[in-house]
């Protein structure tokens, strides 16, 4: 009954929930100062006496693992593969503890360390330490059927470094000057950041039309290209662009016959050339290129007073004479093709042949002439040009646009929102809502 009567006059705890206050971002920095404290102290004076322990305890570790390293076996009596896992797994536990340590002893010798340098090293920390955690876990259980004390002293230390860093969070989540200032400095980033995102998507916007300007453009000269490709007009360019492929085709094979016949004679004019070498230069010139050299040839002998036969004809007169008597030293079956061109390439032959040439050059050189004087062609090309011209604009815009979606992108808005947001609530230790517009 007494129980009763106790339990019935007792005061039960009831959980106060204060309702969350929804503070509109322009409103924010007000709502700071008059929500924190201007008496705090700072995280870095309070920090102090934490991280002269800290530099104790590293101080420690160091030396537990140099003993770990030089540790000698108390069983002597073991295999040598036995031997080969301890040797693998200290090695591995010793380099992973070190690398894990470094960063913990390179910031403890820091001279000055602000609330910002604090709070990237303990974020850096406990972000590596699961991962040194699983590493070393394998290597941690061998080691202590070998090394139980070293090894346990090693993990005696990191457990107190993790209970140092613990007190800094701790520290880092009071409200202090740093803290307060820090809110500040993000407010103001962040008001500049907005201030950059509308003019980067003013800027995008305007990019964005400008894209689709062209792009309009770009499919009306397409339109305009595939409609003068169906016109009569433009069929019958086509028809003097094929007829002019036809002509320059005729100028081509009609050259390489004449390069053919001075290839199935190339031994021929070098064996003779060999035996008469003043009349080799001239004999090379129609190796290397025979129409030009038979042009020039043609040329120099109409400038005579008297006509006579091209150069090259009394030269292969000569060289015909000079395997009928076998003086070039040939084979049958090369001097037999030999006197077979010998004997097609005569003097009329080659006025023939320059004739001819040139009547293909100037039946090339009239199709050429009509088809880029062709009005339908005209169109076409000018409408090619303008479709590409709007292609290429538009192609750049749309890189540009692109280029503005990755400075936007950049800024990191809404992450920043998120930690001002979860740094706000972290410092006035209130359940705020911020809200951006």
């Amino acid at each position: 009954m007494l129980q009763f009567i106790r339990k019935l006059f007792a005061k039960e705890d009831v959980d106060v929930v204060l309702p969350k206050e929804v503070i509109p971002f322009s409103e924010l920095p007000a709502w700071i100062e008059k929500h924190t404290s201007q008496t705090n102290k700072t995280v870095s004076d309070q920090a102090n006496p934490l991280f002269e322990k800290l530099d104790d305890i590293l101080f420690a570790v160091q030396g537990n693992i140099t003993k770990l390293e030089h540790a000698a076996l108390r069983n002597k009596n073991i295999s040598s593969r036995e031997l080969e896992i301890m040797k693998g797994n200290r090695t591995s536990y010793v380099l992973k503890t070190k690398l894990f340590l470094a960063p913990l002893s390179s910031f403890s010798e820091k001279e000055k360390k602000t609330y910002d340098d604090i709070k990237e090293f303990v974020q850096k920390y406990t972000a590596q330490l699961q991962p040194y955690h699983d590493t070393t876990l394998k290597p941690y259980a061998v080691l202590q059927h070998f090394f139980a004390n070293e090894a346990y002293a090693i993990a005696k230390n990191i457990k107190e470094i993790d209970e140092i860093i613990k007190q800094l969070q701790a520290l880092l989540q009071k409200q202090s000057v740093e803290s307060i200032a820090s809110l500040k400095q993000q407010m103001q980033a962040l008001r500049e950041k907005c201030d950059e995102e509308r003019k980067l998507t003013k800027e995008r916007e305007a990019l964005q039309q400008e894209h689709g300007r062209l792009v309009e453009l770009e499919k009306q000269n397409l339109e305009k290209l595939e409609k003068i490709e169906k016109t009569e007009g433009y069929q019958k360019y086509l028809a003097l662009v094929a007829k002019a492929k036809e002509s320059e085709k005729k100028c081509s094979a009609h050259l390489d016959s004449l390069k053919h016949s001075f290839s199935v004679l190339d031994k021929a004019i070098r064996k003779y050339g060999k035996l008469f070498p003043e009349k080799e230069a001239v004999l090379n010139t129609f190796l290397e290129n025979p129409f030009d050299a038979l042009q020039h040839d043609a040329a120099t002998m109409s400038s005579e007073t008297s006509v006579q036969p091209y150069a090259i004809t009394t030269l292969l007169q000569s060289i015909k004479e000079q395997l009928i008597a076998d003086a070039l030293d040939m084979k049958d079956d090369k001097k037999e093709k030999a006197l077979q061109e010998l004997h097609m390439l005569t003097q009329e032959y080659f006025e023939n042949f320059l004739k001819k040439q040139h009547d293909y050059e100037e039946e090339k050189k009239q199709d050429d002439a009509l088809c880029s004087s062709d009005f339908a062609n005209q169109q076409y090309k000018e409408a090619e040009y303008m479709y590409c011209t709007y292609k290429e604009k538009a192609a750049a815009v749309e890189k540009e646009c692109k280029k503005t979606e990755d400075s936007i992108h950049a800024l990191a808005i809404s992450e920043r929102c998120r930690q001002l947001q979860e740094d706000v609530v972290t410092c006035t230790k209130r359940d705020v809502e911020i809200v951006f517009t």
